[in-house]
């Protein structure tokens, strides 16, 4: 189903994700290719700002699933909406996790000591004698992805567990967010890990790193912030280091603003041919216009005056030349 109007303009940056999603490396392309297009370059980068991001988790599945919704705020107080989530590639991740979850539950009711030494067996370490559970990776491949929700979309059972408000200094411009969500992917952990970087891991790096970044913020109350990136009140995710993620995205944004630049200041840059074109033609006209007004002016007897919208003209061609 189409959620964007077809012919809005200023929503050109979403309807690469428009009735679909996209992962985060290609959205960030499709990006690229919006603010380089000759007819879509002016795009103001900015125009589209983060105002609100908030966590929801999934409590009608067992694996009790966690993603963000960030609030856009656009040109004439327009809104929308993203969903960024982590997920596997696998269509049966669900199955995929819920037996790792076993395995770790036989492992720890197994047996609480090694008979040897008599101290506890370490958490990932099967009881001596004990039957084994079947050998299986702990790593799959993420897929972190990008769509449009509306508000109401959202089910009932997809409780609010945070919520942070970004003040009108602080607000986040999209393509950051999109590179944000690309550092996560390909700086930080491209492998999706049941007990490590999940979707936990994924959603709370989000709002995480954005509040390390953008300080003016307020958090409101929020009922169910203590199921927050937990699945049955157990932690599930490792730590975030904001400082490495804040440093990686750096990079990576250092790389997505250069890329943009080489392109738009390519000599062979059709916009930029033509625009340098539009200038000298103009520049020409400017350079006749001038000569046959002093020509004017030095007859003695000037026949009739330039008219208002010539001396408009000249005006105008005089202010464009003089600012370049």
């Amino acid at each position: 189903m189409t959620i964007l109007p077809i012919h809005d303009e200023e929503l050109e940056e979403f309807k690469t994700i428009d009735s679909t999603f996209r992962d985060v490396s290609g959205f960030c392309d499709a990006l690229h290719i919006l603010y380089t297009t000759p007819h879509t370059q002016p795009i103001d980068m900015e125009r589209w700002k983060v105002i609100r991001v908030q966590t929801y988790k999934d409590t009608a599945q067992k694996a009790k699933h966690e993603y963000v919704v960030a609030h856009f705020r656009g040109p004439r107080d327009k809104s929308i909406y993203l969903k960024l989530q982590r997920r596997i590639q696998q269509s049966k991740s669900l199955t995929w996790l819920e037996r790792q979850l076993q395995r770790l539950k036989f492992i720890k009711s197994s047996a609480p000591s090694s008979p040897a030494t008599g101290l506890p067996n370490p958490p990932d370490t099967p009881p001596e004698g004990a039957a084994r559970p079947p050998s299986m990776p702990l790593k799959k491949r993420a897929l972190d992805d990008i769509s449009i929700v509306r508000p109401s979309e959202i089910p009932p059972t997809d409780v609010l567990v945070d919520d942070v408000k970004f003040a009108k200094g602080s607000h986040i411009p999209l393509p950051k967010l999109a590179v944000l969500a690309l550092t996560l992917n390909k700086h930080v952990f491209s492998e999706y890990k049941v007990i490590a970087n999940n979707c936990y891991w994924f959603a709370e790096s989000i709002v995480e790193v954005l509040k390390h970044m953008y300080h003016d913020f307020r958090v409101p109350d929020v009922p169910d912030r203590r199921l927050k990136g937990r699945w049955n009140g157990i932690r599930l995710y490792e730590a975030i280091d904001k400082a490495e993620v804040k440093k990686n995205f750096e990079i990576e944004w250092k790389s997505f603003m250069e890329r943009i630049n080489a392109v738009i200041n390519n000599p062979n840059n059709p916009r930029l041919r033509a625009t340098e074109e539009e200038l000298a033609a103009a520049q020409r006209e400017l350079a006749r216009l001038r000569l046959e007004l002093a020509g004017s002016r030095d007859r003695e007897n000037m026949a009739t005056p330039p008219s208002n919208t010539s001396q408009l003209y000249i005006s105008s061609l005089a202010t464009t030349v003089h600012s370049l």
